[in-house]
Order: C-alpha cells, then structure tokens, then sequence
C-alpha cells in the first residue's frame, strides 16, 4: 500500500508539473506574441505617419501645378482611404482643410497619379485637385463631343478606356482592376455587365450636359444588390464647368462630390466678396470724381454671383437651376468688365 501511495503521490506531482509548465509556457508565449503585436502596430503606425508627411508635401505641391500630371510611387501596400475633409493611412487621419480634392474613396498599389486644374468663375477661384491609382479603370461611353472633351481632358497616366455607344461597353469585360468606373455621355441610359463583372467593384455616372456643357446633371450609380450586373441609381447631382465634372468622374460617391464642391463654392463665396468691397470702395471713387466709370463698379452681377455661391456653400441640396442663373451672371459680368478695359476704366477683376 505505501509503495502504490508513493506512485500515485508522484503521478499527481508529475501532473502538477506539466500543466505548470503549460502555463507558464503559455504565459511566456502570450508576452512574446504581445510584444510582436504592439511592435507591428508601432511600426505599421511609423510607417503611416511617414507616409502621411510625404503625402502631405506632394499634394501641397500637385495643387500649385496647374494641368501637370505626376505619377508619384507608394509604399508597398499602402492603402489610402478619402473622404471630403480627410484622408487616412491605417487609423491615422489627416485634414484635407480648404483643399478642393476629388479622389476615389480608396487609392491603393505602388503608384498614385496627381493632377490639378484651375477653377474660375469668372475669377480664379481655387485649384480643383484629383488623384487616382492607375489601377482604378475608367471606361468612357459615348460619341459626341462632352465625351470625346472628357477623353482629351483626362490625363493618359490614368488607366481609361472609350466604347462608342451602350452596345459597345456591353462587351467590355473585367481586366482585374481594383475598381472600375463607367462614364456614360449624353447616352440614353446605362448598361448591363458583362458576366466578369460579377464580383467586382463597378460604379457608374451618367452625364446629361446642358448647353454647352458648361453645366448638367449627374447620376451617379451602384451595383444593384439584387442583381450584381445591373446599376442602381443611388443619387442625381450636378456639375458647373469641365472642371466640376471632371471632379464627379474622379469622386468616390456622390455624397463625397457634393460636399467637395461646397467648400469649392465657399471659396467662390469669400473671393467674391474681396471684389465686392474693391469695386464699392472704386464705384465710390469714380462717383467723386465724376466718371462714367463708376457705373462699371456700381451695378454688378458680381452681386448675384455672391448670393448664389452663399446658398450653393450652405447646407441646401445642389440645384441646376442655382448653377444655371450662377453662368448667366459670370458671363454678364465678363461682359462688364471687357467694356471697363475699353473705356480705361478700372477692371472689376
């Protein structure tokens, strides 16, 4: 009986040595897994905020190169994220502030393209800035001549394709893009995919220009749930001027567009005002002297170009009939001012 006392006494005690072993073994694993873990997290972090400051000098300098295209290199996997008033490496965030940037909701890959055009209204107003990966496919559908402009414009860094008409993009199919955008033109509707694109990632805007296309509405389009080859209309906008448009094709979801070209109208709304004061305090001084000129500074369209970029930069919904009257005053005042230089008058801007 001692002896089976014994074994068993020392069985428990070798039992009770393993599982110490175990977990202490556990425990030492779980530190180490713990330092590797908050190490990746360091690093990863340290790499994104690098990331963030280099990206930070390039968009700083793409804005201020109107009509230059740069393709800049990325780390490998990087993955940035945008939205209207930031963009993201990781959990790291960064202020876009008044910059005027139109880009996908997800830039990834090796290589980013910048590009940048000036927006006026008459005036300079603000820089529009656009980026993309060259793995994101545009596919332009249409004829005419918007399409043929929009095809001319968009820089040849970017990955873009045409299709002549709805049949004709009928029979594009999936070249492993991350993400593709269909543009369709002055077309009378949209199309259904080819069965490659099934699973991938498509959107789409239609464009309904007005007259001379200096304006029109945009819809813009999702893959519809229920069946993954059609388009579903998710939300209806507009655009003023090339440059505007250009802005939707580039944008992420319409969401990101109109709020993007709020704060683009709010730039118009504070840069208006600044000639709004000088030609007061110009129309006040030609009235003293007796000039003819003070009539060039003293009724102004400049004013109604004022009142409607306040409202376009407000929390209303966009409006084509807002854009419209918008051009009509611009070109009105153009007018004013090319009759102020023929007389030697003081020009309005």
């Amino acid at each position: 009986m001692g002896i089976k006392s014994k074994n068993k006494k020392a069985a428990i005690e070798v039992q009770f040595n393993w599982i110490f072993v175990l977990i202490a073994g556990a425990m030492i694993l779980a530190f180490f897994i713990t330092i590797v873990v908050k190490q990746k997290f360091v690093s990863e972090q340290a790499i994104s905020a690098t990331v963030l400051t280099s990206l930070e000098s390039i968009l700083t300098g793409a804005k201020v190169s109107i009509g230059a295209t740069n393709t800049i290199d990325l780390p490998p996997k990087t993955e940035i994220k945008f939205g209207c008033d930031e963009y993201s490496i990781g959990d790291m965030p960064k202020q876009t502030k008044t910059r005027i940037i139109f880009a996908p909701d997800l830039i990834k890959g090796r290589k980013m393209v910048t590009w940048a055009l000036g927006w006026s209204l008459p005036y300079r107003v603000t820089n529009f800035l656009y980026l993309t990966s060259p793995d994101v496919k545009y596919i332009i559908v249409g004829s005419g001549d918007l399409a043929k402009e929009i095809n001319k414009t968009l820089p040849d860094e970017i990955s873009k394709e045409i299709a002549s008409d709805i049949e004709d993009a009928e029979r594009i199919k999936y070249k492993n893009n991350y993400q593709t955008k269909f543009i369709f033109v002055d077309t009378s509707g949209v199309i259904t995919l080819d069965y490659s694109f099934r699973n991938a990632d498509v959107t789409a805007i239609q464009i309904i220009p007005e007259s001379e296309a200096n304006s029109g509405t945009i819809k813009f389009y999702e893959k519809d749930p229920a069946n993954p080859l059609n388009f579903k209309l998710i939300e209806t906008t507009y655009y003023l001027k090339i440059e505007s448009l250009i802005g939707a094709i580039f944008s992420g979801n319409a969401e990101t567009y109109n709020c993007v070209m709020k704060k683009a109208f709010k730039k118009l709304s504070i840069i208006t005002s600044i000639y709004q004061e000088r030609s007061t305090a110009l129309a006040s001084y030609y009235s003293s002297q007796g000039s003819a000129c003070d009539s060039y500074h003293s009724t102004l369209d400049i004013n109604e170009i004022a009142d409607v970029s306040s409202v376009l930069s407000g929390p209303s919904p966009l409006e084509l009939s807002s854009f419209t009257s918008l051009l009509n005053s611009v070109n009105s005042l153009k007018d004013q001012n090319k009759e102020a230089q023929l007389y030697s008058c003081a020009l309005i801007y």
